[in-house]
């Protein structure tokens, strides 16, 4: 009689914990929708930094940087990053792009506040899987060139 009590508290504790797992999985890190279907496991997305571009000067040579990522992905290297640049940016600063960095150097030739915006898009690492994947993003950044 001891030993049922034993073997059926420790599949109680077994059941509960698994119980715990699924219940921490759906409310931490997985989409449930309205009805309460589970969508996805995880929440990766793409993810541009807030950057606060340094000031530049008029016949200076400029150079600023930003780094993509993928948040809630430990291998982040392993995806490919797609990059475009729409608005305004000072003439004579050249973007780069190389593999996750974007890059603004040059030598200004005007002065102001050049207003920006840069898209990103990644390439799915799981396609067609139970991860939640935000493959898009976008953020506005600035850069101001001041005159000697």
């Amino acid at each position: 009689m001891k030993v049922s009590c034993i073997i059926k508290a420790y599949r109680f504790r077994q059941l509960l914990y698994i119980l715990l797992f699924i219940l921490n999985a759906i409310f931490i890190s997985c989409r449930v929708d309205e009805d309460f279907n589970l969508e996805c496991i995880g929440n990766v997305k793409a993810s541009l930094p807030s950057h606060q571009f340094k000031k530049g000067y008029i016949d200076q040579y400029y150079d600023d940087k930003i780094i993509a990522s993928v948040d809630n992905e430990p291998h982040d290297d392993y995806y490919e990053y797609y990059f475009t640049v729409e608005g305004r940016i000072p003439s004579g600063i050249e973007i780069v792009y190389d593999y996750r960095t974007v890059s603004f150097q040059g030598i200004p030739t005007q002065t102001g506040r050049f207003k920006f915006k840069v898209y990103l898009d990644i390439d799915p690492r799981y396609p067609e899987s139970l991860i939640c994947i935000d493959y898009s993003t976008s953020r506005e950044y600035d850069i101001e060139i001041l005159s000697n």
